[in-house]
């Protein structure tokens, strides 16, 4: 394989991860909307349990509602796939940096240098 191919290949799984980062990034990264999102199920849930509870004539603190929606089935898929997407995406950004390093690397090559991958056969 020349220099030129491996770049290349190089080139299109960086820009496959590069992609699966742009979906993850906005939910997961930096400023991502994630917390925003858990903050908009945990109210939901609070107002379900709310409404549930309240008809049964017991007192109902906000202790034991909070209790519901950490332990409801929705709020821990929610917190489950979240876990699941992060631990993705640092993998993804791990990977974009190996690349990009080898991609470096591959340009820093004199086009006179053979690669690891290259016959340098020298006996003929």
């Amino acid at each position: 394989m020349t220099k030129y191919e491996e770049l290349e290949i190089l080139l299109r799984d960086r820009l496959r991860i590069a992609e699966e980062i742009a979906k993850l990034h906005p939910l997961y990264g930096p400023s991502g909307t994630y917390f925003s999102r858990r903050d908009i199920l945990e109210s939901q849930l609070r107002k379900k349990y709310r409404k549930v509870l309240s008809p049964t004539g017991e007192r109902i603190t906000a202790g034991h509602i909070e209790e519901e929606v950490k332990t409801d089935p929705e709020y821990i898929t929610f917190v489950t796939e979240a876990e699941n997407s992060r631990e993705r995406l640092f993998t993804l950004y791990s990977q974009l940096k190996d690349i990009t390093y080898r991609i470096q690397w591959l340009m820093n090559l004199r086009s006179d240098e053979p690669n690891d991958s290259e016959s340098t056969d020298e006996t003929n």
